[in-house]
């Protein structure tokens, strides 16, 4: 995280202004947003620099009272800061006060958790990799807000995992998906008793990779998954009151919470219309084996263990779903698309994680269009707090654009166009007005106000898709691969790269338009 630095005529200065208006009568929650963001960034560097995030002020860490008031003494815990510092109350940042995301719950957020979980319903938050990196991020958020909202939700696992020093994750979902993970977060309230659910298949499908069965059982077992996928997202259906029910299925509420987990699970790569594969950069085959890619949910299920899965399970008891599907989103996006006055609107200063749709590939099957990128890079052009978006680069050159693999420029928008033609039976040619480089000059204009930045991950397997990246206004700090690897506890092998850019940077070397 990279604040301007304050040296002490600098605190001085905040310090007396804020006495100036105190005296003046102004109460310390009128006080204005300017100061109050200085005297959190103050905080925070205090904290950090002097890793005061492990003391508890009530002086029981570590069982040592001694220890905790001598370090308070010099000024070391947050209440300490506030008063010794500006005079100001030890819940300064809570509701009572200023309603802010505390220096303290910030230096929390940088902890992980990097749990295993088989989850495969999508691209970027179901990687681990990207998901970590997306954690990374969200430590450099220098705005203050105690709000992280998920604003394209699919499940809200980036949330979860990804936020943890927020208070509040919000995470924006269609109706149907709504009320199945509502349903689901309440089942998991018991997670013991829901892993011994789910450990029955689990632990049959531990017995069947152990004895190399799997090609045997795949047939019948893709049926069964089927079957689930259908039950679940056709069976609960709408009641005679117009509200989603699981009751005229015949299954109890725990049983739909194991299917609606297993579907996550085992859900098809959506993502991959041609999941190609690759060797020597030259297209194989059009598909990857069927067994190949079962295998690999089966092998990532068997390893889920009650402690991760409890450890997840507590993290995802603390979203809040909010049945806001795309087209509400998209109202509200406009309505705040030439609005530079956010502190009365729909959106705030909250940290915003945006999984946009993909451009033309993902448009229908989302109801979005360019039109709508637009209107919500001008939203963000005025945005006053920090946002993550992720971004597919099908028009991006290689890393080595001497030797670029297939994926790199998978697809030019004459080829998607063509797909999604095919794809859809109807023969009604999909035509996209916004061209892609718009969409870039947009992105342009945010970086001449704003600087944005690009992270970029390449995995050493050619076979798997590298077309993720991720562009923030957050100025995140640089770290070399083997370094992030070490530090989010992942197997590192040499040949995996990771970048971070600056937008015109990587616009100039990494993106080309066909």
């Amino acid at each position: 995280m990279i604040f301007k630095k304050y040296n002490q005529t600098d605190i001085i200065n905040i310090k007396n202004q804020i006495d100036r208006l105190r005296a003046c009568g102004i109460g310390v929650v009128d006080l204005p947003q300017n100061l109050r963001d200085s005297v959190w960034k103050i905080v925070y560097c205090e904290l950090k620099q002097n890793g005061s995030s492990k003391l508890n002020e009530s002086g029981k860490q570590n069982g040592s009272r001694q220890n905790t008031v001598s370090k308070a003494a010099d000024g070391v815990c947050q209440s300490n800061i506030l008063k010794k510092m500006f005079g100001l109350p030890k819940d300064v940042f809570g509701k009572k006060y200023w309603n802010m995301y505390s220096p303290d719950s910030k230096i929390r957020q940088e902890k992980y958790s990097n749990v295993q979980l088989p989850f495969n319903y999508a691209q970027v938050e179901c990687n681990s990799v990207y998901r970590a990196m997306i954690h990374h991020m969200i430590t450099g958020a220098d705005v203050p807000t105690d709000t992280v909202v998920d604003i394209f939700g699919k499940f809200g696992l980036a949330a979860a995992l990804c936020a943890g020093g927020y208070k509040y994750k919000i995470v924006c979902l269609n109706e149907q998906n709504f009320y199945l993970y509502s349903l689901l977060q309440d089942v998991m309230r018991k997670p013991v008793k829901f892993y011994k659910m789910i450990d029955e298949e689990r632990k049959y499908l531990e017995i069947k990779l152990a004895d190399n069965e799997i090609k045997d059982i795949m047939k019948s077992q893709i049926q069964h998954l089927g079957q689930i996928k259908v039950l679940v997202y056709y069976g609960v259906r709408k009641n005679v009151g117009g509200q989603y029910s699981y009751e005229s299925t015949g299954y109890t509420k725990e049983q739909i919470a194991k299917y609606i987990f297993i579907c996550l699970c085992f859900a098809p790569e959506y993502w991959v219309e041609t999941n190609l594969e690759v060797k020597n950069n030259k297209m194989v085959t059009g598909w990857l084996d069927d067994e190949k890619t079962y295998k690999k949910c089966v092998t990532d299920f068997v390893k889920l263990s009650q402690e991760d899965f409890v450890d997840f399970a507590k993290k995802f008891s603390e979203l809040k779903f909010v049945n806001c599907d795309i087209s509400r989103v998209i109202d509200i996006i406009r309505k705040n698309a030439d609005n530079q006055n956010y502190s009365s609107g729909d959106i705030q200063k909250f940290l915003l994680y945006i999984d946009v749709p993909k451009y033309i590939k993902e448009y229908q099957r989302f109801g979005f269009d360019g039109t709508m990128m637009i209107s919500l890079l001008k939203m963000l052009h005025h945005y006053e707090g920090n946002w993550i978006m992720t971004w597919s680069t099908f028009l991006q050159k290689g890393l080595n654009d001497e030797n670029p693999t297939l994926y790199d420029m998978l697809y030019t928008q004459q080829e998607m166009q063509s797909d999604i033609y095919i794809a859809h039976g109807n023969y009604e040619r999909f035509e996209e007005k916004v061209p892609v480089k718009v969409i870039y000059n947009m992105f342009d204009m945010i970086d001449k106000d704003k600087n944005l930045f690009v992270f970029i991950y390449r995995d050493k397997n050619k076979n798997k898709q590298q077309n993720i990246v991720f562009v923030t206004d957050i100025d995140f700090d640089e770290i070399d691969c083997e370094s992030f690897f070490r530090k989010y506890k992942m197997e590192f092998n040499g040949k995996e790269k990771l970048l971070k850019l600056k937008w015109r940077e990587f616009k100039k070397n990494y993106v080309k338009f066909s």
